[in-house]
């Protein structure tokens, strides 16, 4: 138990756990704990501990008190095996590299948690296992700040009922634009000239070993992200989230990104029927909205893009940009099932974005994004609806099936690509029957 104490080590870590087989860090009620590590450790062994808490076995933290953790060699906090967060602990961490890394797993049932990293905020790594390496977060409260991903999970991130705040490698104002490229498609204005001004492209490392060329992703998990319910605001140089299998079924995600806002893409994951495919096909990965409430803003490459399939059968999904281009809202290599309306009104940060079905139906939400053009997905194709924005106006269209290739009101023309149908057990990894491509593309009438 940890009831008010302090613990500074200048040449290793505070605390030291080994063969312990598992461990409990219990903070006492209404205690103030603290530990710091050394800069440098004296065991530089192949074995050594490599954080300011450490422990070769699994460790449960929990409590009531508080914790304060630097890691001024390495991490913050680590476990060899699997680490758990629970009860109502108040945790706040600052580390040189990863912030909270359990090898095994990594598991946060509770608490409040700040992390200051300038590697990952959250991870995990075994990759021998591919049960293991998982990230789990359910009802705490979770914000982080780090100089690569936020949350890092060689297989699964779970979220379900977190308050999750990730600030990723700047956020997205410190986007890079990739080389050749020619525009920003999300964004419009200064947001989009400013975004890459002073970012870093030199393939170097800082003196905590960070390396400057990462490209920091608000969550980047192996194998699949799934989000039941919980409040999810992702801001990231790079990649929003990233996982071969996304599946959002409830709950709210916000991101604000650099590159695509959420990408589905196999990764190093390898999936079966899938081993050797190129850039352009279909890769196995699946991306599925079914409910929620999502608004994407990307800056460069693709709001939402899916390397194999994506379907959006439920929730309020609000997209910057345009749909109609391979770098623009939308961009999927296999099949889809994406009903929406893209174009106009335009759209500013700050305003209330309202979508009203023709029986009266509505919903709002925030917009995070300054765009001329918007997208909403999830709608019911053939019914009209009309977008407004606070300062836009609005427009009336039609929902209609969106693609990479649609040509839609206010953008370029273009032939409908092909629909696809939802696996019809809501599984990503299902795949639906072939659908018919659009008679019509989605039309709106500005007012």
């Amino acid at each position: 138990m940890l009831d008010g104490v302090s613990i500074t080590n200048a040449d290793g870590p505070a605390i030291d756990i080994q063969d312990a087989g598992s461990a409990v860090v219990v903070l006492a009620e209404g205690s103030e704990n603290t530990l710091v590590d050394g800069e440098t450790y004296a065991d530089t062994s192949e074995d050594a501990p490599t954080a300011a808490l450490f422990s070769s076995d699994t460790v449960v933290i929990t409590g009531t008190g508080s914790l304060s953790v630097t890691g001024n060699n390495n991490d913050a906090i680590s476990s060899k095996n699997g680490l758990v967060i629970q009860g109502t602990p108040t945790l706040t961490v600052d580390a040189v590299d990863d912030g909270i890394r359990g090898k095994d797993y990594l598991v946060v049932s509770g608490g409040t948690i700040t992390v200051t990293a300038g590697g990952d905020g959250l991870k995990s790594t075994e990759d021998d296992d591919e049960a293991m390496g998982f990230i789990a977060l359910g009802a705490a409260e979770v914000t982080i700040t780090s100089g690569d991903d936020g949350v890092s999970a060689t297989t699964d991130v779970t979220v379900d009922g977190t308050t999750l705040t990730v600030t990723a490698g700047g956020g997205q104002a410190n986007a890079t634009q990739e080389e050749g490229f020619g525009g920003a498609p999300g964004q419009q204005g200064d947001q989009a000239g400013a975004a890459a001004s002073d970012s870093a492209t030199d393939d170097t490392e800082d003196e905590s070993g960070v390396d400057d060329a990462a490209k920091p992703k608000g969550i980047n998990a192996g194998v699949s992200y799934t989000q039941e319910d919980g409040t999810v605001t992702l801001d990231a140089a790079d990649e929003g989230l990233q996982a071969a299998f996304i599946n959002i079924s409830g709950g709210v995600l916000t991101i604000t990104s650099g590159d695509d806002g959420i990408n589905a893409t196999n990764g190093d994951y390898v999936i079966e029927g899938h081993e050797n495919v190129d850039s352009e096909s279909d890769d196995g990965a699946a991306l599925t909205i079914s409910g929620g409430q999502v608004q994407v803003s990307f800056t460069y490459s693709d709001g939402i893009d899916s390397n194999g399939s994506a379907y959006v059968t439920g929730g309020q999904v609000v997209v910057s940009g345009q749909a109609g281009s391979m770098d623009g809202a939308v961009d999927v290599n296999g099949e889809s099932q994406l009903y929406g309306i893209t174009g106009s009104p335009s759209v500013s940060a700050g305003d209330t974005i309202t979508v009203t079905s023709a029986d009266g139906d509505s919903w709002e939400m925030t917009s995070v994004f300054t765009s001329q053009y918007l997208t909403v997905l999830g709608l019911t194709e053939g019914e009209e609806y009309t977008v407004a924005t606070t300062s836009g106006g609005s427009a009336t269209g039609t929902a209609a099936a969106l693609s990479s290739g649609m040509g839609m009101s206010g953008g370029p023309g273009g032939q409908g690509g092909a629909g696809g149908q939802a696996p019809s057990d809501g599984n990503a990894n299902g795949q639906g029957d072939p659908g018919q491509a659009p008679a019509d593309s989605a039309t709106a009438d500005q007012s």
